[in-house]
């Protein structure tokens, strides 16, 4: 009984994994630019929704970035998440990449 209990408990702990991550960028950013970096965002690999987060008085803002869970089976040439992915494009909109930092979200 104890067995199925842990077993049970097990795959409840393993079923909807995701991780949510910040990365915070200062610089310009408009309308149109707001609206390419969010359809960027949302297309890469893995991405289950993001929110972007600005203050134009600052001129600073952050990506809320939610991730799928990347542990189901895949093929072994598909990529991962990666943030220089999300840099590489605030770069070539003209905004500062900062910090790039793991996020608990409550639920």
């Amino acid at each position: 009984m104890r067995k199925n209990l842990l077993l049970i408990t097990l795959l409840f702990s393993l079923n909807g994994f995701s991780q949510t991550y910040s990365y915070g960028f200062k610089g310009a950013l408009d309308q149109e630019q707001h609206k390419t970096l969010e359809a960027y965002c949302q297309s890469l690999d893995y991405v289950d929704w993001i929110k972007i987060n600005y203050k134009e008085d600052s001129k600073k803002g952050e990506i809320i970035i939610q991730l799928a869970d990347m542990r189901e089976e895949r093929a072994e040439n598909d990529s991962d998440f990666s943030p220089i992915d999300v840099k590489r494009k605030l770069t070539e909109l003209g905004l500062e990449p900062l910090s790039f930092v793991e996020i608990e979200l409550n639920k």
